[in-house]
């Protein structure tokens, strides 16, 4: 019988002894594998570390290339019925302020009924939203909603942008719930509700907008009780300049105010565009109030503060994970690593450089405006007091610094925009049409000299940039020069309601009025639609000239006008989304062509992103060193798995010897053994078997 187990034979080649004699053949590499790799893991998580600092950087960094980023403003108000909030555009400034008259949506009420589910008689309820006008017929003190004489509705005008709506009252809907919930799903514009006054159940209707124009009618039409004029049935819901038989509880109006001086309406509480980039919202009437528009310091050191302390986390990283100890001759992981190195490099030279393009402006580099580097430590200091000093007198050359820019050689051709794959560097723009303004001119009718403005010859219609105005009006009156007459057609023109936001001047040249947009490009245009005899003054229906836009080239491309602005979008072109404003008005000189070199540069700050979006790109520096420290760290792992091979072939090679072995010692033990009988048997022979 064979052995099967090692040691059974011999007592000494055991599995023991197999598993310590592999045991000393693997601790000859395994120390190796597990240093290389707690190495590789330390180096990882360091890397680890620098990518998410260099990540809170770059975002710290992104933060103060976004435009306005440090030119951010708050505003305040010393009356507590005004808010002010401010955005990008608004000016540095202090205003006055009052408010004579909040905006208000209108509210009317039905008389009461008995019961909710009082059943009106069926028809049609007709909505119009318009503008409705007042008399002082039937006046009862302190009927009004402000309190004063009851004024009756004399008249309505309907808003053309409106249709009617239509609620068909049957006998499914025909009571109070009914024609409440009718009218709320038509979404109408306006909310209807029930409300019980303690002695009965009245409708509520409110127009969901405020402002004269959100005034609403309420007609009734075809009811069933045979008179769509009483104050029973559904004709009780009438509310209109002839059958007022709903009580208004508050009448639409607008916001009334006086901004420094200037009589201004609106018709929200939230006013915008009086001002640019500031927006007020109005909660009460005051008499006066001073507005406050001011430069937000706080915001603004805090996210310079947020760059500098993103900045010195990253290098205080680096140089703990870079350090050399010199008493025990150690050094750190990534001590002489080149990657950390590059981007050691990069920072320092991103942050030291002077800004390309800002060679001759005022301040050119960080250490300009108030950051001063520790060249101990590499750190920076952040100094805001210096920096908002030279924010305050050089504000759009300290913006350069930190973001994106363009410069421009020619003061005709000045930045608008620059695209996210724009990229760094000179491109040339050449100019060769310039933007004008659609005009319309009068004819010529001599030298004018007192004008007379009467009923026969007042009223005139414009139609500006597609705008078309109300009929324009003019104060009947003598104008002793056609100078004077240009000024009360300029008053009624910016009177006029379409027209106030969308700009025309009227000026004379060689006694003709000319009218001007003030939109420049193919889209700005003036006609003059109607007009009564205006051969006192030179005027007949008819079209002006369209403007055209501007046209040229950029970095030698074809580029889009649109008005005065040229754009460039060309995939793959350098150049690519830049916009310029060209402001001339005429070519310099003979000549048919404008041109400009343009410098595209990056501060300090867009520098930063971009070098971190490199770095973090799919083969960029760092994701390239954490790729290359994965794939070593899979290398320790195959070697450990080859170990393991290895070590299994030699412990099966190992129990097969010692089986042999084995086997070769038990044999020799059993032929030990047989010999020994025989011995002995052959002594016995010779003694007898007996004991002497």
């Amino acid at each position: 019988m064979g052995i099967t187990s090692v040691g059974i034979g011999s007592g000494f080649l055991t599995s023991d002894l197999i598993d310590q004699l592999v045991d000393v053949e693997r601790s000859a590499t395994e120390p190796r594998l597990d240093a290389n790799q707690e190495k590789l893991e330390t180096q990882l998580s360091e890397v680890g570390r620098i990518k998410s600092a260099i990540e809170d950087f770059r975002l710290q960094s992104r933060i103060l290339t976004i435009d306005g980023a440090l030119t951010s403003t708050q505003g305040s108000s010393s009356s507590s019925a005004i808010s002010v909030s401010t955005e990008k555009g608004a000016v540095v400034g202090s205003y006055s302020m009052s408010v004579e008259q909040l905006a208000q949506s209108q509210s009317v009420v039905s008389s009461s009924f008995a019961a909710k589910d009082t059943a009106l008689s069926n028809g049609v309820l007709t909505i119009e939203f318009g503008t409705f006008t007042f008399g002082d017929t039937n006046a009862t003190p302190g009927d009004a909603p402000d309190g004063g004489d009851n004024e009756d509705i004399t008249g309505f005008t309907d808003d053309a942008s409106s249709d009617p709506i239509s609620i068909i009252v049957t006998d499914d809907n025909n009571t109070l719930e009914g024609i409440r919930d009718a009218i709320n799903e038509k979404d109408a514009g306006i909310t209807a509700s029930i409300l019980n006054d303690g002695s009965g159940y009245r409708l509520v209707l409110k127009s969901d907008e405020t402002g004269e124009t959100s005034a609403f009618r309420m007609t009734v039409s075809g009811d069933s009780d045979g008179d769509s004029s009483d104050a029973n049935g559904l004709s009780a819901l009438s509310f209109n300049a002839t059958n007022q038989h709903m009580t208004e509880s508050v009448r639409a109006q607008d916001a009334e105010l006086t901004f420094n001086g200037i009589s201004v309406t609106r018709s929200t509480n939230e006013v915008e565009e009086l001002i640019d980039g500031v927006t007020f919202e109005l909660s009460d009437t005051t008499t006066s109030s001073t507005i406050t528009v001011s430069r937000d310091e706080d915001l603004i050191v805090e996210r310079l503060q947020n760059f500098t302390d993103a900045y010195n986390e990253l290098q205080s990283i680096i140089k703990e994970v870079t350090a050399y100890d010199s008493e025990t001759g150690q050094g750190a992981v990534l001590l002489g690593d080149s990657t950390v190195r590059s981007l050691s490099m990069q920072l320092r030279g991103n942050l030291t450089q002077i800004v390309p393009g800002l060679e001759d402006a005022n301040v050119r580099s960080l250490a300009e405006i108030g950051f001063k580097t520790d060249y101990k430590t590499g750190q920076i200091e952040f100094d805001s007091e210096e920096f908002l000093d030279q924010l305050e007198e050089y504000p759009d050359e300290v913006a350069d610094i930190f973001g994106r820019n363009l410069i421009s050689d020619n003061d005709d051709v000045t930045f608008a925009s620059i695209g996210s794959k724009t990229e760094p560097g000179e491109y040339d723009v050449v100019v060769t049409q310039l933007a004008t303004q659609g005009a319309l001119s009068g004819s010529v009718v001599g030298t004018p000299t007192n004008i007379l403005i009467d009923g026969t010859n007042d009223e005139l219609v414009l139609e500006v940039d597609g705008v078309t105005s109300g009929t324009l009006t003019l104060t009947n009156n003598t104008y002793a020069t056609l100078a004077d007459l240009a000024a009360e057609i300029q008053t009624q023109i910016d009177a006029d309601s379409a027209l106030s936001d969308i700009g025309v001047t009227v000026t004379v040249d060689s006694d003709t009025l000319i009218f001007t947009s003030e939109k420049f490009g193919s889209s700005s245009s003036v006609n003059l639609t109607s007009v009564e005899d205006g051969s006192a003054y030179g005027l007949s229906v008819g079209n002006g000239t369209d403007g055209v836009d501007v046209e040229g080239t950029i970095n030698g491309q074809p580029a889009t006008g649109s008005g005065q602005r040229l754009s460039l979008s060309l995939e793959d072109d350098p150049a690519d989304g830049v916009s310029v404003d060209i402001t001339a008005t005429s070519f310099p000189g003979a000549s048919t062509q404008l041109t400009s070199t343009i410098t595209v540069a990056d501060g300090v700050a867009q520098s930063m992103v971009e070098s971190f979006n490199d770095m973090l790109s799919f083969e960029g520096l760092i994701s390239n060193k954490i790729f290359s420290l994965n794939e070593q760290l899979n290398a320790v792992d195959q070697q450990r798995i080859d170990l393991d091979e290895r070590l299994e072939s030699f412990q099966e090679r190992l129990t097969r010897q010692f089986i042999a072995a084995d086997t070769r010692v038990s044999q020799l033990n059993n032929t030990e053994q047989f010999v020994k009988t025989q011995l002995a048997a052959i002594v016995s022979s010779f003694t007898g078997g007996g004991d002497d």
